[in-house]
């Protein structure tokens, strides 16, 4: 580890509360201190729920109005008019307990990317952010919720300039904007501005949702960016969608004080790490394409490819439940083992309510394996789709990096040749949608000894990526269902039989075993018992 060879202090942020544990190993392996920095979630027992429901959805309230948790456990008689149950004796909670007694001496710390607001996790160390995530860093604020934020902070604020204006509720905001060139108030200036923002359905950043209202320029593309300045030395950005009114909020974790800030991703790109971080960033890449490819190699990852199709399944849109039931029983059957699935969350629900999963092991959705190592000793795994997103989510992404985002459908088919949105674009989609996928197949058998064969249904693949391609991934899927079947059979089938087992008709399993066998994927030969019979089995 570089921490024990340079004797150099560094604090890890990371997805994972389990991903904690690792690092701890690694630490003791190489005879590291190390310390967890402490999380509100996980060590406030008020927050978890320890003193009642009641504690719990009170203090959730005030968190989610933007109300920090150490601001909660300062002011909670001006919040709640009481003590927190967790601190209502002679000892503080053990929350606030464990940061005063967090050793910042300590070789490494690890926690959550959020910490990186905080000085004490990252001050004179050098940072290691493990994978990128920026939403880590960014809050989106639906257009109910701006409704309500805002009207919140009109009714608790006096604003400079407001009499003139008369701005009272969001539609008044909307008139006056390309007017206004004053400065707002921060409404959370004071104990007692907490608790209004609480009450009020407000939220602390009620501020920084009107400046963007405000102050933000037209981007040409339905969105408009402003840039908020810095507070409490994070550099601000705010995005307004026109369409549908939701404002989001990036918030970049000032890391001046670091020693030097180091970005871990197996697939980077360099343009995203940028954005979240908003500074220049050198990308030096450990392994060339060659070498990533013999480390898969030497790791026995067998990568089977069963469709040509980028199949963006975040929507469930395009879920093809059939065809899918038809693969992950010929993975099964071939396999001879239950097989886990990674795929949208949307086609997760698919497959559970057509009856799906019953024979599948382990599922996760695209949106939660960052960091987990839940399928790490699993040999046989599968990828269904890709994850994708929404055009509003790649121009939103490019409003915060001030890139004009735009979707041109031309020659889209659905299938072979997705949406251009540009260079920049582009770079997002790639983002989610590739690297996306090449992170779900490195979850499974990330155990050394465990080689694993992950079956992959979608195009969407990193192109260094050696991928193996069976003649039947190309098949129909009555045909992927008769080799199946013939798969899975001790000995071989009669065509009877095997229309029974399909459920097909006479014609479509002649025509779906001509096909099996055109391709010399199924043989056929006298049956032992009764030569006027001939069956069928997989060569």
């Amino acid at each position: 580890m570089a921490a024990a060879q340079s004797e150099e202090p560094i604090t890890v942020l990371t997805a994972r509360h389990e991903l904690y544990d690792q690092f701890r190993e690694w630490c003791d392996e190489f005879d590291l201190t190390v310390e967890r920095i402490p999380s509100f979630t996980h060590d406030c027992p008020t927050y978890d729920g320890e003193h009642g429901d009641e504690w719990q959805d009170k203090v959730n309230s005030a968190y989610q109005s933007g109300v920090s948790a150490s601001r909660i456990h300062k002011s909670d008689l001006q919040l709640f008019d009481q003590r927190l149950p967790c601190q209502a004796g002679d000892e503080p909670c053990q929350f606030k307990r464990k940061w005063d007694d967090l050793n910042d001496d300590a070789d490494v710390l690890v926690g959550h990317y959020r910490h990186a607001y905080a000085p004490k996790s990252v001050s004179d160390r050098t940072v290691v952010i493990d994978e990128y995530d920026l939403e880590a860093w960014t809050t989106e604020f639906t257009a109910d919720s701006v409704h309500s934020i805002v009207s919140a902070y009109l009714d608790g604020n006096s604003i400079p300039e407001r009499e003139l204006f008369n701005a009272e509720t969001l539609d008044d905001l909307m008139e006056i904007r390309g007017d206004y060139t004053g400065l707002l108030p921060s409404n959370v200036g004071s104990k007692d501005d907490f608790n209004q923002v609480v009450e009020s359905n407000g939220h602390t950043d009620g501020d920084l949702i009107v400046e963007t209202i405000l102050t933000a320029e037209r981007m040409g593309n339905g969105f408009e960016r402003a840039h908020l300045g810095t507070v409490d030395g994070n550099d601000l950005v705010g995005v307004r969608n026109r369409e549908n009114g939701s404002v989001t909020l990036l918030k970049r974790p000032e890391l001046d004080e670091t020693n030097g800030i180091i970005c871990l991703d197996g697939t980077p790109i360099p343009e995203l790490w940028e954005l979240a971080l908003g500074r220049e960033i050198d990308h030096w890449q450990a392994l060339s394409k060659t070498e990533r490819t013999t480390l898969l190699d030497q790791h026995g990852y067998n990568i089977i490819q069963l469709n040509d199709s980028y199949k963006p399944y975040s929507s469930g849109q395009w879920v093809t439940p059939p065809h899918d039931r038809t693969l992950m029983e010929l993975i099964s059957a071939y396999e001879d083992q239950q097989v886990s699935v990674i795929s949208s969350d949307s086609a997760l629900h698919i497959y559970e309510e057509s009856e799906m999963l019953e024979n599948i092991s382990n599922t996760e959705h695209f949106g939660n394996f960052v960091g987990s190592n839940e399928f790490e000793d699993v040999a046989v795994g599968s990828i269904f789709g890709s994850p994708s997103r929404s055009d509003g989510y790649v121009k939103r992404i490019g409003a915060l990096a001030n890139e004009t985002v735009t979707a041109n459908r031309e020659d889209t088919d659905g299938r072979n040749k997705s949406v251009d949105y540009g260079e920049f674009g582009n770079k997002v989609v790639k983002q989610y949608r590739e690297m996306g996928v090449f992170q779900a197949i490195m979850r499974f058998g990330r155990n050394d000894g465990v080689e694993p064969n992950v079956y992959v249904n979608t195009s969407s693949i990193p192109d260094w990526v050696p991928t193996i391609r069976p003649k039947v991934a190309d098949l129909s899927s009555s045909a992927i269902k008769v080799y199946a079947t013939l798969v899975n059979a001790d000995g071989g089938l009669t065509a009877t039989e095997i229309c029974e087992q399909t459920d097909m008709s006479e014609r479509q399993e002649r025509r779906s075993r001509r096909t099996l066998i055109n391709n010399e994927l199924v043989q056929s030969e006298s049956h032992p018992e009764d030569g006027r019979k001939t069956i069928y089995y997989v060569n």
